[in-house]
């Protein structure tokens, strides 16, 4: 079957808009969504992007755990997975509430992808609650029992 016979989900990392090659010829590779689709001949209509993280990504955000994942020079041994939850903690302790746009302004020092990265693990593991409001915004807060500790 030809790649452009159905529709193609193509896995594009959340941090860095590359998009993975899993196709016979460079399979694993990473390249912008552009070259991808000139290579493989794919309009504009038949594909999805599906997200994901490039390998380069997951060490700069500290999840590559066999490279390490420690930040260099940090004598605490802190990822910077770590230092992202403790930021988002701390800006959810203080406001009880905030939709996703403002958790990132007020979490100024970490990019979008690591924060959003970071809130989705959270919320799986029920660190933190993530709620979709009325007009369609992501509001997040502190579980109800931390709440009324």
């Amino acid at each position: 079957m030809n790649i452009v016979d159905k529709v193609v989900f193509i896995p594009i990392c959340c941090v860095c808009d590359q998009v993975r090659d899993d196709q016979q010829t460079t399979k694993g590779q990473w390249m912008s969504l552009t070259s991808f689709l000139r290579l493989y001949r794919i309009p504009q209509d038949a594909y999805k992007l599906s997200h994901a993280y490039c390998p380069r990504c997951m060490e700069h955000l500290g999840f590559n755990r066999e490279t390490s994942g420690k930040r260099l020079g940090d004598p605490r041994g802190e990822t910077l997975q770590d230092e992202v939850r403790q930021q988002i903690i701390s800006v959810l302790e203080s406001a009880s509430e905030c939709d996703l746009d403002t958790l990132v302004s007020r979490c100024g020092d970490f990019s979008w992808g690591q924060i959003f990265l970071e809130v989705d693990s959270m919320s799986r593991i029920g660190v933190i609650r993530l709620t979709r409001s009325a007009d369609g915004r992501y509001c997040l807060g502190l579980p109800m029992l931390a709440l009324s500790e």
